[in-house]
C-alpha cells in the first residue's frame, strides 16, 4: 500500500510541475490582448494655413505664390494630420521656395506641385490612409 502511495504521490507531483493544475490554480496560459481596428470613416478635408512664399529667383524680379492647401483624409487620421500640421507646412514651404515660377505655371505645373505635395505628407505621415491634395486658392506674381 505505501508502494502505490509513493507512485501517486510521485505522479500527483510529475503532473503538478507539467502543468496539469495550472487552469485550475489560476495560472492558465497569459490573455492575448485583443487588437480593435478602428474603421477608416468617411472623408474629410483639412485646411491648411494659407501659405505666401517667394520663389526661387531667376531673373531680377521676385515672384511669390500665395497658396491654400487642403488635404483630404480619412476621419480616423485627422488627428495624426492635425498633430503634424507644422512640420507638413514647413515642408511644403521649403519645397516652394526651390521652385521657379516657371515649373510651377499652368496645369502640368499644378499637377507636378500636387504630386510634390502628396509625396511630402505621405513622408511626414507614414502609413497614414490619405487620399488626396486640393488647392482651394494658388495665386503665382
Amino acid at each position: 500500500i505505501a508502494g502505490v502511495v509513493v507512485l501517486v504521490i510521485a505522479g500527483v507531483g510529475v503532473a503538478f510541475l507539467l502543468g496539469a493544475f495550472d487552469s485550475l490554480l489560476g495560472r492558465g496560459k497569459p490573455e492575448v490582448e485583443e487588437v480593435v481596428e478602428i474603421p477608416p470613416g468617411p472623408p474629410v478635408y483639412h485646411e491648411f494655413p494659407q501659405m505666401v512664399v517667394d520663389l526661387k529667383k531667376t531673373g531680377s524680379r521676385i515672384h511669390y505664390i500665395k497658396i491654400k492647401v487642403v488635404a483630404e483624409i480619412v476621419s480616423r487620421d485627422l488627428p495624426l494630420m492635425v498633430a503634424a500640421e507644422l512640420k507638413i507646412t514647413d515642408k511644403i514651404q521649403s519645397y516652394l521656395r526651390s521652385q521657379t515660377r516657371k515649373e510651377l505655371a499652368g496645369r502640368e505645373g499644378t499637377e507636378k506641385m500636387r504630386s510634390d505635395i502628396e509625396k511630402i505628407i505621405t513622408i511626414v505621415m507614414g502609413p497614414v490612409k490619405f487620399e488626396g491634395v486640393l488647392f482651394r486658392e494658388i495665386l503665382l506674381q
